[in-house]
């Protein structure tokens, strides 16, 4: 077993280079083959899922018990009591009327907001083209219109809040 640990040793000295340059990833350009690459960071719109408490009121019905009935008079052992036995009354129970209820019940509802994130794209220094989309970040109409969207609903949002009376005026 002694004998075996320099082999393994020397095997793991010549192996880790080449695995390293295995694990690199080379890319190259598809329109000219070249590998003078770069990676830059783009700007993708995004759809962000957002949870949110809300609450809300339920109606639930109920029946509230109602005044017993006396249905008759029974006589139970007692030897205590004159006669032997005590008398109970047997009372009936009867439904009085129904009432109504609210409820506080909470819900998370989950929002779809637009966003954006920041995603690495390897383009090519020689000829320019993109590898994927066709542009990226800010430059595409898509991209554009999402950002000014979101400009635009900050904005009214904004607009609103200002012109929302304040309590007690």
């Amino acid at each position: 077993m002694k004998a075996f640990a320099p082999l393994l040793v020397l095997a793991a000295m010549l192996a880790a280079p080449l695995l390293a340059y295995a694990g690199r990833h080379h890319h190259c350009c598809p329109n000219c083959g070249c590998h003078n690459v770069k990676k830059i960071c783009c700007l993708v719109p995004e759809v962000k899922k957002v949870p949110r408490v809300v609450y809300d009121c339920e109606c639930e019905d109920f029946c509230v018990p109602g005044p017993s009935k006396m249905c008759g008079v029974k006589c139970v052992p007692d030897c205590d009591a004159l006669h032997g036995c005590r008398k109970e009354i047997i009372w009936k129970p009867c439904c009085g009327q129904v009432r109504t209820r609210t409820k506080l019940v909470k819900k998370t509802v989950i929002d779809e907001k637009p966003g954006f994130k920041c995603v690495v794209k390897v383009i090519c220094n020689g000829c320019g083209c993109n590898r994927g989309e066709q542009d990226c970040g800010e430059g595409t109409p898509q991209t554009q219109a999402m950002i000014q969207q979101q400009l635009d609903r900050e904005e009214l949002a904004q607009q609103a809040s200002a012109e929302a009376p304040v309590d007690g005026q």
